[in-house]
């Protein structure tokens, strides 16, 4: 049975998190986008583009009431 090496490049999460952590230097875009290619790629490309979060505000927005012009800083 062979298996394709892109396959198996796809299954291993040590080199999925290697190849996501060159693209936390490039734009978050580029991780977001990566993120929502396959299923593969979801959760390593999520983890860094959370741990290169700059700000708290995204993480608020995921609340359904939270409104950022009432918040008080």
């Amino acid at each position: 049975m062979f298996i394709a090496p892109s396959s198996l490049v796809l299954r291993n999460r040590d080199l999925l998190d290697i190849i996501f952590e060159f693209l936390q230097y490039e734009k978050r875009r580029e991780l977001l986008w990566a993120s929502l290619t396959s299923k593969a790629f979801l959760e390593p490309a999520l983890n860094i583009l959370w741990r290169r979060m700059i700000e708290i505000w995204p993480l608020f927005r995921l609340l359904p009431t939270f409104n950022k012009d009432t918040c008080v800083s």
